[in-house]
């Protein structure tokens, strides 16, 4: 987009739009159509840090799409950049087809499931040492489809709780570092070698106020949907860093990437847990980087793979400690059931689940 067009030519692409839409240049608003002054009350002449936040504003990448709140409401924005000039068109999730109705899960559901692994658990017990090979391999099979379904239980709850705006938290003062790394070195010896999962940090502490439980399940949904799209010998490189008050944690792979043009719509469905085509996954991901005043920020190329960033505010409470983070129990529980679309079943073997 050339920096000569008028904002008359963007007014009549853009008026019978229902979606938010306006132009940034030189740091001010361009052009803004009519839902962006109903919805976000903004006007031509403004400036842009009161449309978007500064590390939006920021971001170097000349497409993609970001999922934040805006003017107290969630939204999926999409951004794209050209010669000097940025669009921006925000979607908000009241209008619907930003939001798919998600049922919670009955209860029968959730009983059956636990009945189930119950059963399983209690031949696993029985026949102890003398399991058969053929019984082994027959019980992870069992143990694989658990937590398949107890992942999609899991995730439609969570939907749920999220268009509600009640997904439940526990925040307590935890190093985000601490968390990343010992879940990405369990993650690497459940994938083996043929996929190299990285981690590095720039700085030696990012201790802030968090969910771990909610963390841990987006940063897997994330790293679940990289190995989706990894061929033998694929590369996801995690990484932490500080942007002023805010922490950036990023997952970068070097798979087959998602098509362009899923990037023009914000809908979650275009944005679907590719691994399962559920379409819960990045969902569940972007709601709880929301529920953490956070960003994510999806940036990709077909065939050069993936880049996600969320950006998470750095939080600090005087009246809580940071716990010690030891993988097992829910920790490992969070491992299997989130990356049971990517894991063959050989990972849900006895020695795993001991």
């Amino acid at each position: 987009m050339s920096m000569n067009i008028q904002s008359e030519s963007l007014g009549t692409l853009f008026e019978m739009s229902r979606d938010a839409v306006l132009g940034i240049m030189d740091g001010r608003i361009t052009f803004v159509n009519k839902a962006a002054e109903a919805r976000l009350g903004l006007h031509t002449g403004d400036p842009a840090r009161l449309a978007l936040p500064d590390h939006i504003l920021s971001d170097p990448s000349e497409r993609f799409i970001a999922s934040l709140e805006l003017n107290g409401r969630p939204a999926d924005v999409t951004i794209t950049r050209q010669d000097g000039f940025t669009l921006v068109c925000a979607v908000f999730q009241e209008e619907g087809h930003a939001s798919p109705q998600f049922p919670l899960p009955a209860e029968e559901l959730r009983a059956t499931l636990m009945t189930a692994k119950l059963a399983i658990d209690t031949i696993v017990n029985q026949t102890g040492a003398d399991e058969s090979l053929q019984l082994r391999d027959y019980t992870s099979i069992l143990y694989h489809s658990y937590y398949r379904m107890k992942r999609l239980c899991d995730h439609l709850a969570a939907a749920g709780s999220i268009q509600q705006e009640r997904l439940p938290s526990n925040p307590q003062m935890e190093d985000l570092k601490e968390l990343c790394r010992d879940l990405c070195d369990t993650v690497q010896l459940l994938i083996g070698d043929g996929i190299t999962l990285s981690f590095r940090a720039e700085q030696e502490s990012y201790l802030t106020l968090l969910d771990a439980d909610q963390i841990e399940i987006m940063l897997l949904n994330l790293i679940s949907n990289s190995i989706a799209h990894m061929p033998s010998g694929g590369i996801i490189e995690i990484a932490l860093s500080r942007r002023g008050e805010r922490f950036v944690l990023s997952i970068r792979d070097n798979g087959t990437g998602i098509d362009p043009a899923k990037l023009s719509g914000t809908a979650p469905k275009d944005l679907s847990d590719t691994a399962t085509g559920s379409g819960l996954g990045l969902y569940v991901a972007k709601g709880i980087a929301r529920r953490h005043g956070g960003t994510l920020i999806l940036d990709t190329t077909p065939g050069q793979g993936a880049s996600v960033r969320v950006s998470l505010p750095h939080r600090v409470s005087d009246t809580l400690r940071s716990p010690t983070i030891v993988y097992h129990n829910k920790g490992m529980t969070n491992i299997l059931t989130e990356l049971s679309t990517v894991l063959d079943r050989n990972s849900y073997g006895r020695k795993i689940r001991e």
